[in-house]
């Protein structure tokens, strides 16, 4: 049928070319991972759905909770997450998103730690404190970005995963964040994020290096 002036007409079948390209690009994209289910980018041809263009806008849209993150926002979105429990980011539960969109705008040091590992998810604010450890901190387990505290942290943490909430002024802690150990200092405060069931599935710390002050 005659398009009307100014509009734009997507390709209708197996016979245009701007279909076939349209194939071979929706084929070409991976599958979007969810817990462990998969939503394959498919398209029936000659049909009227197209399923996959919906799945992609779907996946466009459940990204916005990343939008005001800055540059974290962002690395978080082009991030691979390939091995992280809760799939990708259109997928996360909602007290993970809640909580990174709570993380990711304030000019303020902040970060979440997510599932069993302590896996790291940050904010602009963060990346200092983290030093040479940025940017390959995103999405790792708490022990392999700071292995030299671990085991001062590792019983702390586990109390917040009990459901503690904890503070701390001017905590000593020596890092070699920057390639050289320096002895530094924080006030910090964890707090665990619950489900809606009521469990504890990460937990939300706020936190400001202190060193100087003292």
């Amino acid at each position: 049928h005659a398009s009307r002036p100014g509009s734009v007409t997507a390709p209708s079948g197996p016979g245009n070319p701007g279909y076939k390209g349209l194939i071979l690009f929706l084929a070409s994209l991976p599958p979007l991972r969810c817990k462990g289910r998969e939503f394959a980018a498919t398209i029936r041809c000659g049909g009227d759905s197209t399923s996959a263009a919906g799945d992609i806008m779907n996946s466009v849209e459940e990204r916005g909770f990343l939008s005001a993150g800055g540059e974290m926002g962002a690395r978080i979105r082009g991030h691979d997450w390939t091995g992280f429990a809760a799939g990708t980011p259109e997928c996360w539960p909602d007290t993970l998103k809640s909580a990174l969109s709570l993380v990711l705008g304030p000019r303020f040091p902040m970060f979440v730690l997510w599932g069993e590992q302590y896996r790291c998810l940050y904010n602009d604010s963060f990346i200092p404190i983290l030093g040479l450890r940025h940017p390959q901190a995103l999405g790792r387990p708490f022990q392999e970005i700071w292995p030299e505290i671990w085991t001062t942290f590792q019983p702390l943490l586990q109390r917040v995963r009990d459901g503690e909430s904890l503070y701390f002024e001017h905590m000593p802690v020596r890092l070699a964040r920057n390639g050289f150990e320096e002895d530094t200092s924080f006030t910090f405060t964890y707090s665990p994020l619950r489900n809606g069931a009521g469990e504890v599935e990460g937990l939300f710390c706020s936190c400001i290096e202190t060193t100087e002050q003292l």
